[in-house]
Parts: structure tokens; C-alpha cells; sequence
């Protein structure tokens, strides 16, 4: 990093909730049917490991605004993400697993 370096990513609260995501989408995902291993789970195993990725690819780049760009990857990867095909809920609406947190 240049001048102005950035706090290590590990060292980031963010980062580290998204490892903790990861290792609960895989241990969802290792749960789901065999039938949704190249559909959802392969999509949602993805999408967890998308924005740790974007953290720490950010952090490797040589600068700041590099950095800040990749973090911003990490909170809304693709503007189109909005206007997905599958609703952000369907595995639990279709009972494929079951949402961690009540009512959703």
C-alpha cells in the first residue's frame, strides 16, 4: 500500500463476519440436496466467498483507491444483483434449508 496504508483486513470487523457467513453458507449448503449442487449451492457458495475475496484482493492492490473500489465490490457486487432471477430467500421458501433467523 502507499502513503496512507489501511488497516490490515484481517484486522476488519467486516471482513471477518464474512468469514464467519462463508463457513455457515457451506455448512448449509452441505445440507442441501444433492439435486442443487450445481444450481444453488454452487451460487450461494459464491456469493458468500465474494466479498471476503474483494477485502482482501482490495488490500493487496498497490493503492488506496484500488482498495476502496474493492471494498465497495464487497458491499454490492453488481448493480444487477438487485434484479436477480431467484428471489434472496428461495432456498428456505422452497424448504431446501431453514432460515437461521425466525420470521424470515
Amino acid at each position: 500500500m502507499t502513503s496512507k496504508e489501511p488497516i490490515g483486513f484481517r484486522k476488519l470487523k467486516v471482513w471477518d463476519k464474512g468469514m464467519d457467513l462463508v463457513g455457515a453458507i457451506y455448512l448449509a449448503t452441505d445440507l442441501m440436496p444433492e439435486s442443487e449442487r450445481f444450481g444453488l449451492v454452487s451460487q450461494m457458495q459464491r456469493a458468500a466467498v465474494s466479498a471476503p475475496s474483494n477485502i482482501a484482493e482490495g488490500y493487496a492492490r498497490s493503492h488506496l483507491g484500488d482498495y476502496l473500489k474493492r471494498l465497495s465490490y464487497a458491499r454490492d457486487p453488481s448493480p444487477s444483483s438487485k434484479h436477480s432471477s431467484k428471489p434472496p430467500f428461495a432456498s428456505s421458501d422452497w424448504g431446501v434449508i431453514k432460515p437461521l433467523t425466525p420470521g424470515i
